[in-house]
């Protein structure tokens, strides 16, 4: 990798429908994304993962759940130089790490989708999986947390933030 790899992390709410996911590919490849991180995919399964598989899209990585509820992807585009050496992903869809060497350099590329309520296990848990593997980290996804409750939220519930947050 360089410091002109173009990276683009994406909370798509959803892509079963085939006209937003082509709508998706379509932006994230006009904005010559090379690799993308994709939250809340709602996808379930490798053959519905395959699906995002297009022009561009060299590799396609996937954790998800049954109930299609989360779901995160990352998106290798073809014209780089990526081999896999080890990966992580968790049952509920919420995370896939990748340890790669991606033009030559060794990589740790970690997307997450976390529960926006309280669970601080869920960050130990992120960062023990980092911790387990070795490369440049690239940490990307949804941590629906915020700095500010009154600031950063449309609706907020109560002047401080959490403790734990």
């Amino acid at each position: 990798m360089n410091r002109y790899t173009k990276i683009i992390s994406w909370n798509i709410n959803g892509c079963g429908d085939p006209i937003k996911r082509r709508k998706v590919l379509t932006y994230l490849k006009s904005k010559n994304a090379d690799i993308a991180f994709i939250q809340e995919s709602h996808i379930a399964g490798e053959e519905e993962a395959k699906k995002f598989k297009r022009d561009w899209v060299g590799s396609v990585f996937h954790s998800s759940y049954s109930s299609k509820r989360n779901g995160v992807l990352i998106l290798v585009n073809k014209k780089l130089s990526f081999v896999l050496l080890k990966k992580y992903n968790d049952d509920e869809g919420r995370i896939i790490c990748l340890e790669a060497l991606i033009n030559g350099v060794r990589t740790v590329l970690c997307n997450i989708y976390a529960p926006n309520k309280e669970e601080p296990v869920f960050f130990h848990k992120i960062n023990k999986i980092i911790g387990d593997h070795v490369g440049q980290v690239i940490l990307a996804g949804d941590f629906n947390q915020v700095m500010d409750g009154i600031i950063d939220k449309s609706n907020p519930r109560g002047t401080s933030t959490p403790r734990d947050r």
